[in-house]
């Protein structure tokens, strides 16, 4: 599909490097009070909201939400409490494209040579598939990109990736490169993020079915520091030092390939 554009995907070099410091200019200690606001917000508004009206679509639910959370703070664009069209996008996109990186799926990647068969031929039908999810992958670059610049052209935009970067270069002579990777960027980051952290709130998620003793605890710790009375925010992170230590948990686990521990 040769979309080495994507952050992950790309050789090391100076367009790498480029990319990586436009990333951390931003993504930096220095927004993180501004992304933690926006969390707050799209949990109470969006994800707790969606779960009190009906708590069965669990999985519809911290779709919807990891997606809007990734769209508000890569594009600064509104997010639809369901249903979102660019969430849906993303999620069809990525869910698509990942799963042809799966080692060996495609003969292709085992006999290199296959890549220059017609594409007429049988056996060809990668080729029909890398075109179709590479429309749909230019799709998720330009669409979100194009809407954040209509809303900065229309009206005062939310701090976000994209308008902080782009205000940051323009008028500047090489804005026209610079721009599009601030794109390429955005992508990268709206991908990563909306897969990682749905990982993480349904890791966690699953954790708390499977071990009721450690939700108690945990339930308890909340009552004793918060109280019935708000939520919780992270100006409380300090009081909550179990349910910190089983977030971070959640986000150190890995799967043990074993029956037995070595």
């Amino acid at each position: 599909m040769k979309y080495t554009s994507i952050f992950g995907f790309m050789p090391y070099g100076d367009e790498w490097r480029t990319h990586r410091r436009i990333f951390q200019q931003h993504f930096s200690e220095k927004n993180l009070s501004v992304m933690r606001e926006r969390e707050l917000v799209l949990v109470r508004k969006c994800l707790l909201a969606n779960l009190l009206g009906s708590p069965h679509n669990l999985h519809e639910h911290v779709r919807n939400y990891v997606g809007g959370l990734a769209t508000s703070l890569t594009y600064g664009l509104p997010v639809q409490r369901q249903h979102d069209p660019i969430v849906h996008l993303a999620e069809e996109t990525f869910a698509q494209s990942t799963g042809t990186l799966a080692p060996g799926k495609y003969y292709v990647n085992i006999f290199p040579i296959l890549q220059h068969v017609p594409e007429w031929m049988p056996g060809s039908g990668f080729k029909q598939e890398a075109k179709r999810i590479k429309k749909l992958l230019d799709r998720v670059m330009e669409e979100p990109y194009q809407a954040a610049l209509k809303m900065m052209e229309d009206t005062e935009v939310p701090s976000c990736f994209v308008s902080e970067s782009l205000e940051k270069r323009r008028g500047s002579p090489d804005f026209d490169n610079y721009s599009q990777c601030v794109k390429e960027i955005a992508t990268s980051v709206f991908g990563g993020t909306s897969e990682t952290t749905f990982a993480a709130v349904m890791s966690f998620v699953l954790a708390m079915l499977l071990r009721p003793d450690v939700q108690h605890k945990a339930q308890q710790e909340l009552d004793k520091s918060i109280g019935p009375d708000r939520l919780p925010d992270f100006s409380d992170l300090s009081e909550l030092t179990y349910l910190s230590a089983i977030v971070k948990e959640t986000l150190r686990l890995v799967t043990h390939t074993l029956t037995e521990l070595e």
